[in-house]
């Protein structure tokens, strides 16, 4: 079905935003001359070839070749339609759009792609409503006093409670089972996305009973499934996560991650936690850009999430021995992606995060996390120390040689200077032997120098004719005046665009220009539904566009009509060829008397 939209809306919307905001609440952008650049978000790649314009409001990938405007960009990041992108960005600026309502018909229609296949879009429909009936047996409910009073107990607000969407499944086996049949959710589907399972009879039940709900969403803030903890006292697993299913594979989840782009945008940073509560824990602490895996450890694919946002990643893990391990795992996994600067938060006394801020308060955590940040060579120092015995002289070697690994990685000597006099304070060896030691080494690769250097764009080789038609269109995409120049000749000369996607482009531009809009290719983007086309509009706008002043828009159509005239020539000389290698005396004669005439007309040029 088609839906309709107020043109009057969407030019408000595009006006009151901007595409470098938009765009950089899913990619790090750093500026780049006239334009910002990052990793591209629709591939997999290591130097970025994504290039964003502030000026014109769109962007490109001169990798995978995908671009657009801020529309296009929601679409393709989240998956979703044009009004639905169009509503978004209008939530985002805070445009009021009153009753809008989603009607049909009209010569301004958005064709709404499907968004999910209807297995997936139920499954996620019925995640949004178990969510709500959880969080409504939380906080209204009698039965879920017990686990509101345990919640308040660990510190959590009723603000805190509301804001994550946190609920309170109770001790049934048919609540949710009966909830969503009575909506009529096939039992099947519910129990592949992980909201019921099946007993030995083959009934379907609930999956989770006497625990409190954390909703799991996905990047787009859509719940896909839920951890639950086991209220006190109840035997059982202590957590309880949703199986892996078509919307949830923990690999590529990150909780939180939705919700904290805004803060990891606006700190220019992000802090992983290892658990959930953690991240709630912090927040109401005021460190609000902090996510954390679902019960596994740090992946690359969760990296690579992150890396796209930010490069400066925060590891604040548990403060017991197995935090400390898996913050050195962590951050190993980190250095090897490269281009990333990270920092660690070792807390004392063993303590967790959310432990630490119960036993000493939010203003002292919030203290300590930004006074104890340390480099990873520093935390590799105290770590190492804690599991080598640096009393034997063959693990103090071991010691000092890995750690001079590391210090040569450091370009700044002032900096290298401090963890030498570190290094000599906890081996007690003298500064002299390890500055000589460190001079040996052949200097290391830093593990930040890599990233936001744009990749080179490939210089395309073009024919003459190529060139013209090119320098054509954009003319036209800048300025209206040189449409209406080039429309004339083209009507008054019969001429015509020869490569297809030029001509595709002129196309559109005949009644978008005829509608009285002004030369806006963001806005004539919407227009376009041709994703090729569009993807060619947006290259060609990304160029630097040769000097237009003093063109001569009658000598330019000459050029073209002559340039086409030869290319017809080369094409009919070539069919000739053909021909004659395939003994086709009568096509032979018919291609030679064309090119007659044709060279006739050439000469008279």
């Amino acid at each position: 079905m088609s839906r309709r939209i107020p043109e009057e809306l969407v030019t408000r919307i595009q006006q009151e935003n901007d595409i470098v905001d938009v765009v950089s609440d899913y990619v790090q952008l750093k500026k780049q001359g006239r334009n910002y650049s990052g990793l591209c978000p629709f591939h997999n790649e290591k130097t970025p070839s994504f290039s964003v314009s502030p000026e014109k409001q769109i962007f490109h990938c001169f990798g995978c070749g995908k671009g657009g405007n801020m529309f296009t960009f929601l679409m393709e990041s989240e998956g979703i339609s044009f009004q639905e992108a169009a509503l978004k960005m209008a939530e985002r600026s805070h445009i009021p759009i009153g009753d809008l309502k989603v009607t049909t018909s009209g010569d301004q229609t958005f064709q709404e792609p499907p968004i999910e296949d209807q297995e997936t879009h139920s499954m996620i429909e019925a995640h949004a409503l178990v969510a709500q009936l959880y969080h409504y047996i939380l906080t209204s409910t009698e039965e879920g006093t017990i686990a509101l009073d345990y919640l308040h107990e660990r510190g959590l607000t009723d603000e805190v409670i509301r804001e994550y969407n946190i609920g309170f499944a109770p001790k049934s086996w048919e609540l949710v089972t009966a909830f969503l049949e009575k909506r009529g959710f096939d039992y099947n589907v519910m129990i592949d996305a992980g909201l019921l399972a099946r007993r030995d009879d083959g009934n379907a039940v609930d999956r989770f009973r006497e625990r409190v709900m954390f909703p799991i969403t996905n990047d787009r803030g859509q719940t896909i499934a839920f951890s639950g903890r086991l209220l006190p006292d109840v035997e059982g697993p202590k957590y309880l996560n949703s199986p892996e299913t078509l919307l949830f594979n923990k690999r590529n989840v990150l909780f939180n991650f939705a919700a904290a782009r805004k803060a990891i945008r606006q700190t220019k940073s992000v802090t992983i936690f290892e658990g959930f509560m953690d991240v709630i824990a912090a927040s109401q602490a005021g460190v609000t850009n902090g996510v954390a895996s679902m019960g596994t450890s740090l992946t690359p694919e969760h990296i690579a999430k992150l890396k796209r946002v930010t490069d400066r990643l925060i590891v604040c893990y548990d403060g017991d021995s197995a935090g400390l391990n898996a913050t050195y795992k962590a951050v190993q996994l980190i250095q090897e992606a490269r281009g990333l600067n990270v920092k660690i938060i070792s807390l004392p006394e063993k303590l967790d995060p959310d432990e630490y801020i119960r036993k000493k308060g939010a203003e002292a955590f919030k203290d300590f996390y930004e006074q104890q940040q340390i480099e990873w060579p520093m935390f590799l120092m105290r770590y190492l120390g804690t599991i080598q015995d640096l009393n034997q002289a063959d693990e103090i070697a071991n010691y000092v040689d890995t750690l001079l690994d590391e210090i040569s990685r450091i370009d700044r000597p002032i900096e290298q200077e401090v963890y030498l006099t570190e290094l000599e304070q906890r081996t007690k060896i003298d500064k002299a032997v390890l500055r000589q030691q460190l001079a040996t080494r052949q200097p290391q690769t830093a593990y930040e120098e890599t990233f936001f250097q744009p990749q080179t764009q490939q210089v395309v080789k073009r024919t003459a004719l190529d060139k013209m038609e090119r320098y054509l269109v954009l003319l036209m995409l800048k300025d209206t005046q040189f449409f209406d120049q080039i429309q004339q000749k083209f009507e008054a000369s019969t001429l015509s665009f020869y490569h297809d996607d030029y001509q595709a482009i002129y196309t559109y531009l005949l009644p978008y220009y005829l509608q009285g809009n002004i030369a806006d290719v963001a806005q004539f983007l919407i227009e376009v539904k041709d994703e090729r086309v569009k993807n060619i509009i947006v290259e060609m706008e990304m160029e630097e566009l040769p000097n237009i002043e003093d063109v001569d828009i009658a000598d330019c159509c000459y050029q073209l009509d002559k340039l086409q005239r030869l290319q017809d020539f080369k094409r009919l000389k070539q069919e000739q060829i053909d021909a004659l290698n395939a003994n086709d005396s009568d096509k032979v004669r018919a291609i030679s008397l064309e090119i007659i005439s044709k060279k006739r007309a050439l000469d008279k040029l």
